[in-house]
């Protein structure tokens, strides 16, 4: 007040423009999103007809069986019961065609569907400001990026496997994309509806798998301090009710254990039952396997191996690719709280931490086939550079 009556004639400083804001300045930015919504949508189509193509006729292999029997009969899965995948995929055994099976599997393919879409538009997102940050004119290289991301990530071997077959990794999948969606979102927006939308997306993806928690911790942590005003009691106290509104599929436990079915795995009817099964004390929770076999340098192993995987995954051509899109990302933020850090911190937080907690033996083949499953949720992420660096 002092310093207005000194000087009345000062104009107010107004807060500086969202990088949402002066992307909508740029030159070429309206065209730009049209012709992104006709290649996305193009792209996303093409996906599906192929994974339509390839999907599989009747009953595949490994938890499919359990899964579909589940979602037909309103069942109880293993831990931690997988809710959400259990009520959607009731909801598609009532398709009029097809073999139940397929029926179910149709819905994975939906899902791997959703994911190269939610990753597509995060890639082009995300090269359209890397873009301007570096001064450079909009322009198709972003196209390109997105497609090439969202294109080798659909057709890896791994994610179009499992995209085909009724199992909860293609939705796990979708939830991971749409999450690295909602963080360039947020990150352009700075709004508290961006950040109610990741929270919410957490929410529902932790209600189907519980390693979306490797990304979303470092996420939560990154969105708190580069934008202070979400920790504001209203703000955060609407963030926290999105989340749990998310979590609410894990209610259906205990109501589908009443009149559990034939196959129903546990009983989720008393609290400790319930805490039992959603925090999957039988595998060990925060474990993949509830052996202890001593296994000596897990971490360093699973490293090495993963490499491998994601060199095979992209035909060779991931790595370089992968380096070049992180550096470039990582030099157009220019700034403490940039995309690229952000993607670079859930991406190591995943690798390490997940890797120190899972304790299969992935020297024997069958573990380390279950183990591979999960690195499908790191990969979506490095497609992103992988598609930046590429273009």
């Amino acid at each position: 007040l002092a310093q207005e009556e000194e000087q009345p004639n000062e104009e107010v400083q107004t807060a500086s423009p969202s990088p949402l804001e002066l992307l909508r300045q740029q030159d070429g930015y309206d065209g730009l999103c049209k012709h992104a919504w006709i290649t996305g949508s193009a792209l996303t189509l093409f996906v599906f007809a192929i994974y339509v193509r390839t999907l599989y006729p009747s009953l595949p292999g490994g938890d499919s069986g359990e899964l579909i029997v589940a979602s037909c009969k309103l069942g109880l899965a293993h831990p931690p019961g997988y809710p959400t995948f259990t009520m959607l995929g009731y909801l598609f055994t009532w398709l009029p065609f097809g073999t139940v099976a397929w029926r179910v599997n149709l819905m994975s393919a939906l899902c791997g569907t959703g994911a190269a879409a939610m990753l597509f538009l995060a890639t082009f997102r995300a090269t359209m400001h890397a873009q301007m940050l570096t001064g450079k004119q909009l322009d198709s290289t972003a196209l390109t990026a997105g497609i090439l991301a969202s294109g080798t990530y659909a057709f890896a071997p791994l994610v179009w496997f499992y995209s085909v077959q009724a199992e909860v990794f293609a939705m796990n999948n979708f939830f991971v994309a749409a999450l690295l969606a909602g963080t360039v979102n947020l990150y352009e927006s700075r709004s508290v509806a961006a950040a109610c939308r990741g929270a919410f997306i957490i929410g529902l993806g932790l209600s189907n798998q519980h390693t979306l928690v490797f990304f979303a911790f470092p996420l939560v942590l990154w969105s708190l301090a580069a934008q202070p005003f979400l920790l504001r009691p209203v703000n955060f106290g609407c963030m926290a009710l999105c989340g749990l509104v998310g979590l609410l599929p894990y209610a259906y436990l205990p109501i589908a254990s009443i009149n559990a079915s034939a196959g129903a795995w546990g009983d989720q009817s008393t609290v400790q039952g319930f805490l039992k099964h959603l925090l999957r004390q039988e595998y060990g929770t925060f474990r993949l396997y509830s052996g202890n076999d001593n296994q000596g340098d897990q971490l360093g192993q699973a490293l090495k191996l993963y490499t491998e995987n994601f060199h095979e995954q992209t035909l060779g051509a991931g790595w370089p690719c992968f380096a070049l899109g992180t550096l470039y990302l990582l030099y157009a933020g220019g700034r403490r709280f940039s995309l690229g850090l952000v993607f670079v911190v859930m991406y190591a937080f995943y690798m390490i931490v997940f890797h120190l907690l899972s304790n299969l033996p992935i020297d024997q083949p069958l573990y380390f086939g279950v183990h591979i499953r999960f690195w499908m949720q790191p990969h979506a992420l490095a497609m992103i550079w992988l598609g930046v660096g590429a273009s």
